[in-house]
């Protein structure tokens, strides 16, 4: 089983979204955080001190997380998320949407 796939099955088991996960880990991040926890999910990317929160988050140790151990965490009552508010959501989508892409520092200024 792999990081990610430890990562999921501890978010589900704990009935928490992609969303009440992602702002557990990255609450100061701007705009939705869904996305962020897929990215997780599938192992493309979590540095080191996103680990530390994941296992705050998730309520179990780096060890479970990384594989090094099969010492399942232990079983928890689902933790009460608020309901997602569907116009908050969409606005961050739309803030998200107009925010300019970042140039690299090698790109030329615009014109």
């Amino acid at each position: 089983m792999t990081f990610g796939d430890r990562v999921r099955q501890r978010r589900e088991a704990l009935g928490l979204t992609r969303t009440a996960l992602g702002l557990m880990v990255w609450p100061e991040e701007p705009g939705p955080r869904a996305g962020y926890v897929v990215h997780v999910e599938r192992n493309d990317a979590a540095a080191p001190w996103e680990l530390v929160r994941l296992c705050v988050a998730l309520d179990c140790s780096a060890d479970w997380l990384l594989g090094l151990t099969d010492e399942r965490p232990p079983a928890l009552a689902p933790i009460a998320v608020l309901p997602v508010d569907p116009e908050a959501d969409a606005a961050f989508d739309r803030a998200d949407a107009a925010r300019p892409l970042r140039r690299r520092a090698t790109s030329r200024p615009p014109e």
